[in-house]
């Protein structure tokens, strides 16, 4: 059972992160696009072809940064200024300072994720749009939300495997082996 689970959540991971990929790499493509007919239009031909691209840029902008954060947060690979962890040197402190690094992430995202849900709801409640297209304020809010659940999904995980690299590093002390760094 646990074989099938494993594969499971393997194959929901590749088709969510490819999907978050395209939702990121189309967001991306709008917002150059958008920003070259901008910078045309306006500096070479001197009028707007398309009114309103703040709108639209901003659009694009949030969900390519939110969902490119939550690819991030999968691959662990946001950029962090962390000066206690070059002070951890076995792999056991290394864990172990993961776990916390995971613990506190969960936490602030959890948080996050509860104040980002009740910004979407009060925006919905209040039928904010914009002012030049008029699209629901929701869809430039979304992407936090979507990003905070994903971070606290993808932490979850990381924490999981901290906790089992704990366990195995308590096991081989246990047992005299020892090893020192990864």
């Amino acid at each position: 059972m646990k074989k099938i689970t494993n594969v499971f959540i393997k194959i929901n991971n590749h088709f969510l992160l490819r999907f978050q990929s395209l939702i990121m790499t189309v967001a991306m493509w709008g917002l150059i696009v958008l920003m070259m007919i901008t910078i045309i239009s306006r500096n070479i031909l001197h009028f707007e072809i398309i009114q309103g691209t703040e709108e639209l840029l901003c659009l694009f902008a949030s969900w390519m940064y939110f969902v490119g954060g939550s690819i991030a947060s999968y691959e662990d690979s946001h950029i962090s200024a962390d000066l206690i962890g070059t002070l951890c040197k076995t792999n056991l402190s290394k864990a172990i300072h993961k776990l916390i690094i995971c613990i506190i992430t969960i936490f602030t995202c959890v948080i996050g994720s509860l104040w980002a849900y009740d910004w979407v709801a009060t925006t919905a409640h209040y039928h904010a749009k914009s002012a030049v297209y008029g699209y629901s304020f929701v869809l430039l809010y979304v992407p936090v939300l979507i990003f905070l659940i994903m971070t606290v999904i993808y932490y979850i995980g990381h924490a999981v495997k901290a906790i089992e690299t704990i366990a195995a590093e308590l096991n081989d002390r246990k047992e005299g082996r020892r090893t020192e760094q990864l």
